[in-house]
């Protein structure tokens, strides 16, 4: 056997004992380069070739500890506690849609819908989950032009259903309310490579994002806007940007935004953007689903009207289960309950932004930062819009309330974020 043979097959017994196979070439080349310079310095110090191979690869130690030691430190971890938050906040929301059709035999079909939801959901958190995420990286700009054609094909061929369009699949998607998290997916890709030191680059900064927002002006849907807005403003300050060149940015890029704002929407849309900082201004008219929400929660004190409370006055149950899944959930289930659920996202969302801190990989950190300000931008808007305290737009809190595309990509968003998560130990280097 030679001694490049010997060498190969040291390296090989190591990697018999890594079960990621992602981390084998690094490893392999790792190796190679340790090797290679004690060869080097033991055929210095006098020793042939093949007695510097024989010594270096005892000095190396034996090939299955070494293995068993790099598999411990690059091997996939995952983040059980946010597993078991997932897992709760879904339960909760099984429970309060179990609530509200008590008593109800005809509206069973809605358990059995979010139930199929849930499967579907579980399944696309697993596939991201184990999907490995760099691959997404050189599609980047092909993601976030082909996210463009889908939304304009829905402005121009799809159906437009409450005034709004979706796109006409055979069945309709909401790909407007959908493409902010295609969008920060794409961008993430984009940014982590960015050359900022280019003339252009500012301009086309706020190409990438204007154009986005005229669509979500047009449609309207202003809180698909604002979704997308929190994302790309936490992707300028993850990426390689300067503060200076980031502050730069999103300044001139909200003056932007506002001024849009102010040119495009009527005055009927803004009256009812601003309606909620005073909705006893017509108690009977705009104002009536908010007043009606927050008489819902002072009623119900610390633990609620109990099981199957009928709450009246804010639609049927879909509508109940989705953008005031909060305010029955408090009226049912008490102030306990709407605390304990603002707890979980709280500690939900530490968990994630501390994982992004311990991500390696500027794509991935990109990637997780991105998308959890959106998920929780929506899920503690949710909440703030039960009290009033943020303007009432369609903010289903996400796993908890009733749906279908929103459930699944919400699930498809964890399952990529933890995914990130479990492969920063495979694809941190070595030398660390």
């Amino acid at each position: 056997m030679t001694p490049n043979d010997k060498i190969q097959a040291y390296i090989r017994q190591v990697c018999s004992q890594i079960r990621c196979k992602d981390v084998h070439p690094a490893v392999t080349l790792e190796l190679e380069s340790h090797i290679a310079d004690k060869v080097e310095d033991l055929m210095e110090s006098g020793s042939t070739e093949a007695e510097a191979v024989e010594r270096a690869l005892a000095e190396m130690g034996d090939p299955f500890a070494v293995g068993k030691h790099l598999h411990e430190a690059h091997k996939p971890r995952m983040e059980w506690s946010v597993v078991g938050m997932v897992a709760a906040l879904i339960g909760i929301g099984l429970l309060v849609l179990l609530s509200l059709i008590a008593g109800n035999p005809e509206d069973i079909k809605f358990l059995k819908r979010q139930l199929v939801f849930v499967c579907f959901g579980i399944a696309a958190f697993v596939a991201l989950l184990y999907a490995n995420y760099s691959k997404m990286k050189a599609y980047g700009l092909l993601m976030y032009m082909g996210t463009l054609l889908a939304v304009f094909i829905a402005f121009t061929q799809g159906k437009t259903m409450s005034g709004k369009p979706y796109l006409d699949i055979g069945i309709p998607i909401d790909i407007v309310r959908l493409s902010p998290f295609l969008l920060i997916i794409s961008l993430a890709g984009i940014f982590s490579d960015w050359n900022w030191q280019r003339k252009l680059s500012l301009w086309l900064v706020l190409g990438l994002y204007f154009v986005p927002l005229l669509f979500y002006v047009k449609a309207p849907d202003l809180f698909a806007g604002i979704l997308f807005s929190v994302g790309f403003f936490v992707l300028l300050f993850r990426s390689p940007a300067s503060r200076r060149q980031a502050c730069i940015s999103l300044g001139t890029l909200l003056i932007g935004a506002v001024a849009l704002l102010l040119l495009t929407m009527e005055r009927y849309q803004l009256d009812r953007l601003l309606y909620w900082v005073n909705p006893y201004e017509e108690p009977m008219g705009r104002g009536y689903m908010l007043i009606r929400s927050l008489e819902a929660i002072r009623s119900a004190g610390l633990w609620g009207h109990g099981f199957g409370a009928k709450l009246e006055g804010l639609g049927y149950t879909a509508a109940l289960g989705s953008d005031f899944i909060f305010v029955y959930l408090v009226y049912a289930f008490g102030l306990a309950a709407g605390v304990g659920v603002l707890l979980i996202g709280m500690l939900l969302l530490m968990r994630l932004f501390r994982a992004a801190k311990q991500t390696n990989d500027r794509y991935g950190a990109l990637l997780m930062c991105g998308l959890a300000a959106m998920f929780f931008t929506e899920y503690f808007w949710g909440i703030l819009m039960a009290f009033g305290w943020v303007p009432f737009f369609s903010a289903p809190i996400p796993l908890i309330s009733y749906g279908g595309l929103t459930f699944i990509s919400h699930m498809a968003i964890l399952g990529l974020v933890l995914g990130i998560f479990r492969q920063k130990d495979v694809r941190q280097p070595l030398s660390s």
